[in-house]
């Protein structure tokens, strides 16, 4: 069993911080180890490249994507 925590803060600067608990970095040596990695590790290693991938593509003039919630 595992836990992942993603932090995410906007900064001073008008920009946004994220950060994982275990980092990004640490979880790809995980794969690339061998070692056994969790569904939560999934998942997080899938939010971490979506948000990336969506800072590239952003046009800051437009509003950011969100998800939509529903049942």
């Amino acid at each position: 069993m595992a836990k992942v925590t993603i932090t995410i803060e906007d900064t001073p600067n008008g920009k946004v911080k994220i950060v994982a608990e275990p980092s990004f970095e640490t979880m790809a040596n995980m794969i690339v180890s061998g070692e056994t990695m969790t569904s939560a590790h999934g998942y997080a290693m899938t939010c971490i490249k979506a948000v990336r991938q969506e800072s590239k593509n952003a046009d800051p003039t437009t509003l950011i994507k969100l998800p939509r919630l529903g049942r």
